[in-house]
């Protein structure tokens, strides 16, 4: 069991950027509806060292394409720098083919918290698209582009 926290929103179905999910109030009959972001939150210390992996990898790459066209092909940091990124991915990775049960919580500011159970599939193309990003570090991608893949998975209620 883990716990995912909603940090931004797509402000409309073809925005490509979140908008950080801040504190808003909703009057009595009114809804909101957008597609939100999760994301695992993490210890301080394990942030740190994975940004130190990140840095050693960007830094590299960023020396490797010194004189070159922003056009050039990709270049790839060196295995001693991605293995460790690579190992703390497999370590961390959790999205497996598989039907999930997971309640939604929403924070309010009252003593009333909301909650539903809801149920979603990843299937196996979805999970293989997710674990298939960790060959982009070589690259540093996501580390210089912010271009991680992502997966949009549907939630449907528990029956």
């Amino acid at each position: 069991m883990f716990t995912l926290k909603g940090v931004t929103y797509l402000h409309s179905p073809n925005a490509s950027e979140g908008v950080l999910l801040a504190p808003f109030s909703l009057q009595v009959e009114q809804e909101w509806g957008h597609l939100v972001n999760f994301y695992q939150i993490t210890a301080q210390q394990e942030q740190r060292t994975f940004r130190t992996f990140q840095k050693a990898i960007q830094d590299n790459i960023i020396a490797q394409r010194v004189g070159m066209l922003p056009t050039a092909p990709d270049v790839e940091a060196p295995p001693e720098l991605v293995a460790p990124a690579m190992e703390y991915f497999n370590r961390k990775f959790k999205w497996f083919e598989g039907e999930f049960e997971l309640s939604l919580t929403i924070t309010t500011d009252s003593d009333f918290a909301p909650s539903k159970k809801l149920r979603m599939t990843i299937f196996e193309t979805d999970s293989r698209d997710l674990e298939d990003c960790k060959e982009q570090l070589k690259f540093g991608r996501d580390i210089l582009q912010n271009d991680a893949p992502g997966a949009v998975i549907e939630l449907s209620e528990r029956a």
